[in-house]
């Protein structure tokens, strides 16, 4: 049997390297307004070290390997293509993304051992020193959300820009909303933006939000996130350990 080759030693020398990874996030992308054939399945993967890497399931094998794969399960693979990542849309610091193909073999194990790695969780303050803007790879931010400036009602989704507030900072709404620091939330559908709004108004209830992969961008000389087509989510007030932690720090 082959040895497990830690993610920090893959290279594009060699195709039969064998890996043991976690995946942590999954989504399908699609044609613009197109939801029934997906074109990939892009996950974001990580070994027993949590070093993450991008895996793309292109279309040539979507729908015959990418039933496989489960967020939160983990994976043997083999026989699999290693090429640069790219520059812009980074979903991981890797220097490579993995490619899977008809021969790749994939195996679901069991490993109770094994570590969980889901966010990669960037303070707002560090979002806001940030010198390399375009090259950053996307990350995940979590804070309460203090305020509502804009909803923009579409057929398929509405858009609210939310600005957040790390409260283990001591950061008020003001200077967030000085530092530009609007982070542009999609929320797929009615029903999360109108639970959000309840949850926003409740005295009983914190509205907590995490946001996985938001890209940093500059407008206008000033940085602002935004979530990425369907590679980010929205977690509003659910139960796991990343929201729990924050509302209990």
């Amino acid at each position: 049997m082959a040895q497990v080759t830690l993610l920090k030693n893959l290279t594009r020398a060699s195709a039969t390297q064998r890996i043991k990874v976690r995946c942590v996030h999954a989504y399908n992308t699609y044609w613009a307004g197109k939801t029934t054939e997906a074109l990939s399945l892009e996950c974001i993967m990580h070994d027993e070290e949590g070093v993450k890497i991008h895996v793309t399931f292109p279309k040539s094998v979507v729908h015959v390997k990418g039933h496989l794969i489960n967020e939160g399960d983990i994976y043997l693979m083999q026989n699999f293509f290693v090429k640069n990542s790219p520059r812009k849309y980074k979903t991981t610091s890797h220097y490579y993304k993995i490619q899977i193909y008809d021969k790749t073999m994939i195996t679901k194990i069991e490993d109770p051992i094994f570590c969980w790695c889901p966010c990669n969780v960037m303070n707002i303050s560090d979002i806001a020193n940030l010198s390399e803007v375009e090259s950053c790879p996307l990350f995940d931010v979590v804070g309460v959300a203090k305020g509502c400036s804009k909803v923009v009602d579409d057929p398929r989704s509405k858009l609210l820009e939310l600005a957040l507030e790390d409260e283990k900072l001591y950061f008020n709404y003001k200077f967030v909303l000085m530092s530009a620091m609007l982070l542009c939330v999609v929320l797929f559908g009615g029903e999360n933006v109108d639970l959000f709004l309840s949850q926003r108004d409740s005295q009983m209830i914190v509205p907590i939000v995490l946001v996985r992969l938001y890209k940093a961008s500059k407008f206008n000389g000033q940085i602002r996130c935004g979530t990425v087509y369907n590679a980010s989510k929205v977690c509003l007030n659910k139960d796991i350990s990343v929201i729990n932690q924050f509302r209990q720090s």
